[in-house]
């Protein structure tokens, strides 16, 4: 009987210690991401906008590249409602290719990189139960990027550009999580960004900058770690 017992106190002690918690403490993890962005690009000067010269500097494009992320955060438990706010450092390097040519030598090509993103965040959530939670990630990131530009009509010198700077602008998304071993946590998530303004330097002929209006739909696959 006494054995028996024992059994039963190390059997329970075990499944006590394998039991998963609620979405609470500190998290380091890495995603891998998709993200997906629009371009829409005008210039910055009228005479650039009509006429014969419009479909030079008017154009959207759209695409998209693989990435990966790193992040940390620190999750408060209220009865289950949880916030997670947190920082992440993201390596999207996603080339959006753009321009319009009529001849080889009368043409105006556009690469907008947008090379990687860091963000402030916060996950505002709720624990379905001990495994699954959903939530809705808010914050600001700031976007790092490259626009390189080339303008050439056959007759002036051609002028090409190149600038590097920074952006910042906020998002919403939501998100899953699932716990399927104690500490170690997946989560599906999508990040929506709107009315990222991007700047290009002096671009064409005419002394017109490129205002690169983007739109950023992230989608991450993570692995984080409780500790």
């Amino acid at each position: 009987m006494k054995k028996t017992l024992s059994l039963i106190a190390v059997a329970g002690s075990l499944l006590a210690s394998s039991a998963h918690a609620k979405t609470e403490g500190n998290y380091v993890g890495i995603d891998v991401l998709r993200s997906s962005a629009k371009v829409k690009s005008t210039s910055t000067l009228a005479s650039d906008n009509s006429g014969s010269a419009e479909p030079y500097y008017n154009h959207s494009k759209k695409d998209s590249a693989y990435g990966v992320g790193l992040n940390y955060r620190y999750a408060f438990n209220f009865n289950n409602f949880f916030v997670a706010p947190g920082i992440s450092y993201e390596f999207l390097n996603n080339e959006i290719k753009s321009g319009f040519a009529s001849t080889s030598d009368n043409y105006f090509s556009q690469k907008t990189n947008l090379k990687s993103s860091l963000s402030l965040r916060a996950n505002l959530g709720y624990d379905i139960n001990d495994q699954f939670a959903v939530y809705v990630p808010v914050g600001i990131s700031q976007f790092y990027y490259d626009i390189k530009t080339g303008d050439a009509d056959g007759f002036n010198p051609s002028v090409n550009a190149k600038k590097s700077s920074s952006k910042s602008a906020a998002f919403i998304g939501f998100g899953f999580s699932y716990e399927p071993v104690k500490n170690w946590v997946m989560n599906l998530e999508y990040n929506k960004y709107q009315n990222l303004k991007l700047t290009s330097g002096t671009a064409t002929i005419a002394g017109g900058q490129i205002s690169a209006k983007t739109n950023v739909d992230v989608v991450k696959l993570g692995l984080a770690y409780r500790f």
